[in-house]
């Protein structure tokens, strides 16, 4: 188990995020007309967005249908 002192630097930071993320992801007029197109007829169910180095590169759609 690793000790406080393993999880902060010099300074008494927390390093437990050590990655850093240059910007927002981006959203371009094809994302949003991509994610609506996704949302279209979708009742229940969920929409999940996966980003990579603050780019949008993948969104993945879970439906459901309700009995």
């Amino acid at each position: 188990m690793a000790g406080m002192s393993d999880m902060q630097d010099k300074a008494g930071r927390n390093n437990v995020n050590s990655v850093h993320m240059s910007g927002s992801p981006e959203l371009t007029e094809e994302n949003i007309s991509k994610f609506n197109d996704l949302l279209k007829g979708m009742r229940y169910g969920t929409i999940t967005v996966i980003v990579q180095d603050g780019r949008i590169i993948q969104m993945d759609k879970t439906e459901k249908h309700r009995l």
